[in-house]
C-alpha cells in the first residue's frame, strides 16, 4: 500500500519562544496632577513669618499636587464649558471635608506633598460649603501641615467679610485664582457673569 504524500517541510524556522508580553508599566509623560517640586513663591515668604514649618519651602519650594474637591459649577457664563446650560446632565457634587483631608494626608504620606491646588470648576463658591470645609480644616489643623490654592469668583470674595477671608488664610489658603473680568457692565451681562463692573 502506498504511503500518503507528506507535506513539504517549511523553509521558515520554527520559533519556540513564548509570545512577548506587554511591559507591566507603560511609561508616560508627566501629567499636571502628578506631584512635582515647585519653586518658592512670594506668598510662601510672607506666610513663613507666621508658620515656622514653611521656612524650608522659602528655600527649596514645595512638593505640590492637584486635587479636586467638587465637580460642576452653579453659574452659567456663556463662554464656559463648565456652564450649567452646557452640562444639563451634570449635577454639582461636593466631596466631604473628611474625604478631602484623607486625600491630602495620603498624598503627603506617599509623596511628601505639602502644597495643594484645588482645580475644581469653582472650589470657593457656596458659603455653606466653604463653612463646612473650613470648620474641618480648623479641626484637623490643616494650616500646621499644608498650604493650598483654590479657584474662586470675584462676587463670592466680594460678599465675604474680612474675618471670613482671614479664616481662609488661617486654614492654609495661599492663593485664589480669579478670572480677569471685563470692565463693561454690558459685556458682563452678555456673558451672564452675574457680577458688575464695580466688583472688578
Amino acid at each position: 500500500m502506498d504511503n500518503p504524500p507528506q507535506p513539504a517541510p517549511s523553509s521558515r524556522p520554527r520559533d519556540h519562544r513564548p509570545p512577548a508580553r506587554p511591559p507591566a508599566h507603560q511609561p508616560r509623560p508627566r501629567l499636571p496632577q502628578d506631584a512635582h517640586q515647585a519653586a518658592p513663591t512670594a506668598a510662601d515668604q510672607r506666610l513663613a513669618a507666621r508658620r515656622p514649618w514653611l521656612a524650608a519651602a522659602t528655600r527649596s519650594g514645595h512638593t505640590e499636587a492637584n486635587i479636586v474637591g467638587s465637580r460642576a459649577c452653579p453659574y452659567n457664563c456663556t463662554f464656559c464649558g463648565a456652564a450649567v446650560s452646557a452640562n444639563p446632565d451634570v449635577t454639582i457634587r461636593v466631596r466631604s471635608p473628611q474625604n478631602i483631608i484623607g486625600e491630602l494626608d495620603q498624598l503627603h504620606d506617599e509623596y511628601g506633598v505639602t502644597a495643594f491646588r484645588f482645580v475644581d470648576d469653582l472650589f470657593l463658591g457656596v458659603d455653606r460649603v466653604i463653612d463646612e470645609q473650613m470648620a474641618a480644616f480648623t479641626q484637623h489643623r490643616i494650616s500646621d501641615r499644608y498650604i493650598w490654592d483654590a479657584t474662586g469668583r470675584i462676587n463670592v470674595l466680594n460678599r465675604l467679610s474680612d474675618s471670613d477671608l482671614d479664616r481662609l488664610v488661617a486654614n492654609g489658603l495661599r492663593e485664589v485664582a480669579l478670572g480677569i473680568e471685563s470692565g463693561s457692565d454690558r459685556i458682563l451681562a452678555a456673558m451672564d457673569k452675574r457680577i458688575d463692573a464695580a466688583m472688578t
